[in-house]
């Protein structure tokens, strides 16, 4: 309340008229001075003097109006100072008056300077007086009094503003000028809208609240003003000074933008709601959103946010106290639309409009409508669910709603399609909001009409409806300040709170399908609960807007935040549910984890749009956490277990949630749980570290060390040392009785038996003396089917017919095959009488001298059918022998150092003279540092098994070996124990199985496959596995499991929870005496397995029919036992639905018809996937399985399968390989680099034309190292084609390559630089093609099938073929073959089958160094006498590593 003046005018208006002739003197003088030629320096004087004066004096004038504004209180404190400068004010009038009638120059320059000075004496009382007002607004208090302002004054503030930021010789800080210019701009902004509403009806009273805002910041920018002009007259506006005074105007700036302040834009808006004429009220709006916002075009936006205020304003209207939640939300709507930038020509928006603010526009709209239905109330009716006047209300409000959200829907997917995806994520997720919503208030429309549902019930639909939109904005709000200001220090709050309302995204729509536990009022306390948290969360999200925050505000917004997410977790917790029990393997953690960090840090760069956009930062947390204790926690340490169940954990809640498996805000509460769980575990860990003085670095080497890859393993077949029995089962084969006789080794297990059959069967004098060879493993469980095909197929290729033959018809195929021929069969593990009955009938006794070779550990079953001369029982090694044994795995090369032997020979006794105990503990001495030492706490272990028993010791010694086996291969062996027993497992198949698994870590110096096989040579080398079969190149291509090692896999699987082997020994199927008894089994009977993994051992119809489940399970293979059809198809649709989180399915084993089973395109976790049955084509469906590594496909049908052109997207692919006889064709219809399968090494059989896919195929393959495939010339072209330019595959190593059809001429050969193996079936070969192949540097295999050769004479070239290791010549034309020693400088295996026409073999190549075996395969006479010169000249040279196996072309019997 000022005290200035008696007549109650402002000191402008009073000085005015005095101001006004002071300004014209000014302006005369300057002209006077224009004109003049020369200047007196006197009238400059005074020229400079009363332009001083009129500058300040107006200040002096202002800050005297200002005062006059003040409360009382703060004029009290004041008083002295103010009375001061009003004094003097007025003696300065009275001077003025003076001057008026003085024209005086120098009378008036004394004047002037006088008056200058009496200013200059006041000036720090008013710096004072202004300083202390602006601390007083600092405080938060008010101190304008009255804001009533008359024009002249207001006109004054304004050219004193206008003066500070343009005037030069105010050399204010541009910052400061900046700010005092845009103060300007939207202080004439406001007066322009307060006049223009003033002329168009408004009333007075409606436009009072606005003056009053306008005033008041007015009077506050005087003081500001003051300030500016006090600094800079004295020069002390300093750095420090300008950037509070700029922050000053900055907040002024705010008051008066409606974009910034809500205040004002409340004010404007209740402005509006006093507009009640629809014409009146959008004239106003549409000049509030010129003036005030600078929007001038018509545009998408601009009719969007008219659109918005005006149904603000009318839902306002009808229900003011429930709208008032949304005006910060109004307000940061206008506030991104005021900050966009318009395109000049067009008046287009950029693209952030089209990423949030439409999306925001429409999502507040769908808020006021759900406001709006619930809400809805009628003068003295009350609401309940028999008002059919609110049931139609809903009804109509509900279909309009419907429709505008349609439209919506509509523009947001027409402009998804037009702009860049990386720029539109926000409109994908509101699209993926709207759209459920739609579906959701149509089926709410359909009920209302239908009276399917109450009021009270709609009520409930219509708020979970607007409860989810709440939490999509509460997100989006808070991911907003997390990508926002990098210095906000409470950005990990945030990033906590956005994990728990991340949490809640789904729950409101799930709550509505839940079985809660508790009663309906319940549920609606849950949802109330959940839109208050909300709504603070949204509260929270709005204060960061335009706050500068002091540390003691950043503190209390600490506080906030935490009591915040204290709330939402109760909110969470009062529904959430325990975590599932599930049963998590205990083996290689850390494997595991690190399997883990790899996957999430994939799903990190495609969170995009997907199910994790919303957890992302928990996953971030997981990722960092998780990487920490990978690298520290060892897992001796008591949080090792806690920290692999959490891992586990993590994969089967992100994989949940990728699938949309379960209930999602479950999986998403899970995941912030665990996440939670694992920071814990990361806290005690660096804890415990920090105490220890924990040293990392020495840990992480000690691993090191403990994860070195042996490569030292030979492959080589376990030797035993008992030769003399050896030859004596070599004898009883090869000599004696014509007549058909079976010959048997029987002892206990792991003695040795299946080895000395094995070094027995490739004997050559037993390789020479048989026509016909077969291998079977029989073991405790057999099909008989099984056994009359396995050994079929050792005789004569299985052909389609051959499969689908009933049993009967087989063994009499088999009865022929073997008619009249000398064979061997070697009946492996037999356990009962009935496998020999079974299959005696097909092996006929034609008296030339066939035999029949058993093994078995039952002696007195086998003297049922076999004569005691022809049975040998092994016996235990002596004591000397297991030493010698043992020596000989240890040092196969090299002399027992002294320091051993004594310990070494304790070692060996202990073994009981078992031969799998030996090689079982010289695999574990093998990987020690050899020291006296290590052995000795070896054998101190050893011996501390008192057993006599040598089997129940061999099964403790393989034990200790499982125990000294490293974390990493541990889960390799124990996989072991999927496969069945007595089986021979495919190398290759078991490290994609691997891979896909996770057990394999991944390195960049190699590749994974060749680390897999690292891992299987290691367990190889500790003699735990054994290889069956060998590569051309002397890699493994088999491998077998002994049955006793077996039994500890299946021991330690089980105990280790690693996997659940189910046979038809267990529930269901032990219940049912067959299959057929199975026809009528109840699904919902099914049995529900939580294992990891599971494989299914039983016949095909029963794992059909019993429709087995399991949703914890990861992987599930199934091994067929014997069908009575075993090709019938079968429907295996269910395992998509009962399988849900497969990463490993392998159901090659069953026929699942000839279309591809419904749903596996589903299982969107599968890395490996092998399937089998009738299949002519895969749906272009399959490329949904985006994480896929490895595609096998088994056709029964013998045709094409035609994998589709998807598959080009199926980036992850690495095997992809068609088996039997079906191939596949690839017709790639896409271009670009984008679509080339960069990951794929393998890749069978593809059937490709020539000149049409190969080039096609090339482009899109760059990486491929292994390449099996069909070539076959296109319709009517000539007997000539173009090879393809296979020199393109650049990494290719492995190739074989059929042509299908009439043999014909072809182009010169084109191959890689660096293929190392290659082979050509059914080609016409001219020598320039055999010279192309023989100048292939890397070139170490070679096999020429089926093809015919230019000439008959083949005659080598010297510098061919110098790397060549292994050569195969089948059925090739040739008669005459002349070469040297020097053109084959590296053989090493020489294969020679059905070379019928060939006369003779050089002799020469006995001089081959490296020759280290001959195989002859019904060549016929002049061969094999060929080959029997160079034995002969062999033994001349005194050269005994060559070896030599003869097979006759013919069945009569020959001597060796």
């Amino acid at each position: 309340m000022g005290q200035s003046t008696s007549s109650g005018c402002s000191a402008s208006h009073h000085f005015a008229p005095v101001l006004e002739e002071v300004e014209q003197r000014f302006e005369k003088l300057e002209k006077q001075l224009g004109k003049r030629k020369f200047v007196n320096y006197t009238f400059k004087t005074l020229k400079d003097y009363i332009q001083t004066f009129l500058v300040d004096f107006r200040f002096l004038i202002m800050f005297n109006d200002m005062v006059d504004k003040l409360s009382s209180r703060l004029w009290i404190e004041l008083k002295s100072s103010l009375h001061k400068v009003e004094s003097a004010i007025n003696e300065i009038g009275k001077e003025l008056l003076i001057a008026h009638h003085t024209n005086e120059v120098s009378k008036l320059v004394q004047l002037f300077s006088g008056l200058i000075e009496k200013i200059e004496v006041l000036k720090p009382l008013i710096e004072k007086s202004c300083k202390y007002l602006l601390e007083v607004e600092d405080q938060g208090c008010c101190w304008v009094m009255n804001d009533h302002l008359d024009g002249y004054a207001l006109k004054c503030i304004q050219g004193n503003l206008q003066t500070l930021a343009e005037k030069a010789d105010f050399q204010l800080d541009h910052h400061v000028q900046g700010q005092i210019k845009c103060l300007l701009q939207k202080l004439n902004s406001l007066t322009i809208f307060l006049v223009t509403e003033s002329m168009h009806q408004t009333r007075e009273s409606d436009l009072n609240a606005l003056g009053i805002h306008a005033r008041a910041v007015t009077v506050r920018a005087a003081n500001l003003s003051c300030l500016c002009w006090l600094s800079v007259r004295s020069s002390e506006l300093d750095p420090s000074t300008a950037q509070g005074i700029a922050g000053a105007f900055s907040r002024l700036q705010h008051k008066l933008d409606p974009a910034t302040s809500p205040e004002l834009l409340d004010m404007i808006l209740r402005l509006l709601e006093a507009k009640k004429s629809h014409s009146n009220r959008q004239s106003t709006i549409e000049r509030f959103f010129v003036c005030l916002l600078d929007m001038q075009h018509n545009n998408v936006l601009r009719s969007e946010m008219v659109g918005l205020v005006r149904f603000f304003i009318e839902v306002r209207e009808e229900h003011g106290k429930e709208t008032e939640q949304l005006l910060p939300d109004v307000a940061a709507v206008v506030r991104q639309a005021r900050s966009v930038q318009y395109s000049s020509s067009e008046g287009g928006v950029p693209d952030l409009v089209y990423s949030k603010l439409l999306p925001m526009i429409y999502l507040l709209t769908e808020e006021l409508f759900s406001i709006r239905q619930l809400s809805y109330s009628r003068p003295g009716i009350k609401r309940n669910d028999d008002d059919d006047e609110y049931a139609r209300y809903l009804w109509d409000t509900v279909e309009a709603r419907v429709k505008l959200l349609q439209s919506h829907l509509e523009f947001l997917r027409v402009k998804l399609a037009d702009r860049p995806q990386k720029n539109m994520q926000h409109w994908r997720l509101v699209v993926m909001l709207f759209e459920p919503v739609v579906e959701q208030l149509l089926s709410l429309k359909d009920s209302l009409n239908a009276r399917r549902i109450t009021n009270s019930e709609a009520r409930n639909v219509l708020f979970k409806v607007l409860l989810r939109i709440l939490v999509f904005k509460a997100e989006a709000y808070l991911m907003d300040l997390l990508n926002g200001d990098e210095s906000l220090l409470v950005k990990h709050q945030i990033g906590a709170l956005k994990s728990l309302v991340a949490s809640m995204t789904n729950m409101p729509r799930k709550l509505i399908f839940m079985n809660l536990e508790k009663e309906h009022k319940d549920e609606i306390l849950i949802l109330t609960d959940i839109e208050s948290v909300v709504r603070e969360v949204l509260y929270l999200c709005h204060s960061f807007n335009g706050t500068v925050f002091t540390g003691g505000m950043m503190k209390e917004c600490t506080h906030w935040l935490c009591d915040l997410t204290q709330k939402i977790k109760e909110v969470v917790e009062r529904i959430d549910v325990p975590f599932p029990k599930i049963e998590f393997p205990k083996t290689n953690g850390l494997g595991f984890i690190g399997f883990l960090l790899i996957k999430l840090k994939g799903q990190s760069m495609r969170y995009g749009i997907g199910p994790l956009n919303c957890v992302k930062q928990q996953i971030d947390d997981i990722l960092q956490n998780l990487t920490f204790l990978r690298s520290s926690i060892m897992k001796q340490d008591a949080k090792y277990q806690e920290c692999k169940d959490a891992a586990y954990m993590v994969e089967f809640i992100i994989d949940s949630i990728l699938l949309g498996n379960g209930s999602r805000w479950h999986n998403f509460s899970w995941l912030y749980r665990v996440s939670e769980n694992i920071r814990h575990i990361r806290i005690i860990q660096e804890t415990e570290c920090q105490e220890k003085t924990c040293n990392l670095e020495v840990t992480n080497a000690a691993q090191a060390v403990v994860r070195q890859i042996s490569q030292t393993s030979t492959f080589e077949v376990n030797k035993v040392v008992l030769n003399d029995q050896q030859q004596m089962i070599v004898d009883r084969l090869t000599r004696g009785s014509s007549q058909r006789e079976i010959v048997s080794i029987v002892g206990m297990p792991g003695i040795g038996k299946t080895t000395l059959a094995n070094q027995v069967y490739y004997d050559p004098k037993v390789v020479y003396y048989f026509h016909i060879r077969a291998w079977c493993c029989v073991s405790q469980v057999y099909a008989k089917r099984d056994l009359l095909l396995g050994i079929l197929q050792q005789i004569i290729e299985l052909t389609d017919s051959i499969l689908t033959m009933p049993n009967e018809d087989l063994e009499f195929m088999l009865y022929k095959q073997l008619k009249g021929k000398c064979y061997l069969i070697t009946m492996d593990d037999l356990w009962n009488i009935g496998a020999w009955d079974d299959l005696k009938s097909s092996f006929p006794d034609d008296g030339n001298g066939s035999r029949i070779m058993i093994t078995s550990r039952l002696e007195d079953m086998v003297l049922n059918f076999s004569l005691e001369s022809n049975l040998l029982n092994l016996r235990p090694l002596s004591d000397g022998e297991s030493w010698e044994l043992l020596k000989m795995k240890i040092f196969p090369k090299e002399i027992c150092p002294e320091e051993l032997l004594q310990v070494g020979k304790e070692i060996a006794r202990s073994c009981k003279g078992l031969p799998l105990s030996l090689v079982a503990i010289a695999g574990l001495l093998q990987k020690t540092d050899m020291k006296s030492d290590s052995w000795k706490k070896i054998a101190e272990r050893s011996n501390a098994i008192i057993v006599n028993d040598p089997q129940t010791r061999c099964m403790d010694i393989l034990e200790l070996s499982y125990e000294h086996l490293p974390d990493y291969l541990k889960p390799c062996f124990l996989f072991f124990a999927m496969f069945q027993e007595d089986k021979e497992i495919p190398v290759r198949r078991l490290i994609w199985l691997w891979m896909a698994e996770g057990f394999i870590e991944r390195k960049d110096s190699k590749s994974i496959e060749d680390l897999a096989l690292d891992y299987l040579r290691d367990l190889v080398g500790r003699s735990l596995i054994t290889v069956s079969k060998r590569r051309s190149n002397g890699g493994v291509k088999a491998c077998r499991i002994h049955d006793m090692v077996r039994n500890v896999c299946l021991s330690k699987a089980k105990e280790e929870k690693f996997l659940g082997l189910v046979t038809g020994d267990d529930e269901p199927y032990s219940f049912f005496y067959d299959s057929d008894d199975l026809d009528d089994f109840d699904p919902s009977n099914s049995i529900t397995y939580k294992e990891h993994r599971l494989c299914i051992s039983v016949s095909r119809q029963q794992f059909v029919n019993s429709r087995p489940s399991g949703p914890y399970v990861r992987s599930l293979q199934f091994f067929a036992t014997t069908d009575a059809y075993p090709r019938c198809p079968y429907n295996v649709s269910f395992i998509s639905k009962n399988f849900k989180l497969l990463k490993v399915l392998d159901l090659e084993a069953i026929n699942m018809g000839s279309s591809f089973a419904d749903g596996i395109d589903s299982l969107i976790q599968l890395i490996f996937l092998a399937v089998g049955g009738d299949i002519d084509s895969i749906p272009s469906s399959l490329a949904n399985l985006r994480n896929l590594e490895t595609l096998l496909v088994k056709g029964l049908k013998g045709k094409k399968v035609l994998l589709p052109e998807s598959i080009w997207r199926m980036t992850s692919l690495r095997h992809v390989h068609v088996k039997n006889n079906a191939s596949f064709t690839l017709q790639p219809k896409v271009t670009g680099i984008g679509f080339q399968l960069k990951n794929l090494v393998s890749l069978s059989v593809p059937s490709l034309i020539f000149g049409e896919d190969a080039d096609e195929m090339i482009r899109m393959l760059p990486n491929l190292r292994e390449l099996s495939c069909i070539f076959s010339k296109s319709r009517g072209s000539r007997d000539y084609y173009q090879f393809p330019r296979l020199e393109k595959l650049t990494q290719l190593e492995s190739l074989k390559i059929v042509y299908r059809g009439r043999t014909i001429k072809t182009s010169p050969f084109n191959f890689p630089l660096g293929l190392k193996k290659l082979t050509l079936i059914n080609f016409f070969l001219r020598w320039d093609h055999i010279s192309t192949i023989g100048s292939l540097e890397n070139l170490e295999i070679l096999k020429l099938l089926s093809s015919t050769f230019e000439d008959t004479r083949w005659e080598m070239k010297e510098g061919e073929f110098h790397k060549l290791k292994y050569l195969k010549l089948d059925s090739p034309n040739i008669v005459s073959w002349v070469a040297s020693c020097d053109d084959l400088p590296n053989l090493q295996h020489l294969v020679l089958q059905k070379c019928e026409n060939l006369k003779e073999v050089p002799i020469d190549f006995v001089r081959i160094p490296t020759l280290q075996l001959i195989e002859v395969q019904r060549c016929g006479d002049s061969v094999e006498e060929a080959i029997k010169r160079l034995q002969r000249e062999q033994f001349e040279y005194g050269i005994e590593d060559l070896k030599v196996l003869i097979q006759p072309l013919d069945g009569n019997l020959r001597s060796s």
